[in-house]
């Protein structure tokens, strides 16, 4: 797996089987979660700095927007789950 910087202040992560793309990072109302291949269900949670569950949700689609307009301003950590692999990306709500 492999994490990248985007030039649009997001992030980009290589799943061995595709690529996620989030962004703006950080956000306000929305963030994008942008997958390379529309074909795969994926699992993702939004958890606070204590590791609660604010949000979880499965994604088919090749492009999401999550509405984040209820959280309050700090930093989440989206946990993106695909095949039993995960891995963990800090966001930030301003």
């Amino acid at each position: 797996m492999l994490i990248s910087k985007l030039p649009c202040n997001g992030l980009i992560i290589n799943f061995s089987e595709f690529e996620v793309k989030i962004y703006p990072n950080p956000a306000k109302d929305y963030f994008n979660l942008s997958f390379s291949d529309d074909t795969q269900q994926f699992d993702f949670q939004i958890k606070d700095y204590l590791n609660r569950v604010i949000m979880d949700q499965k994604t088919a689609l090749s492009h999401d927007k999550i509405d984040i307009r209820l959280l309050q301003p700090g930093t989440y950590f989206v946990e993106l789950m695909f095949n039993q692999k995960s891995n963990v990306i800090p966001f930030t709500k301003y």
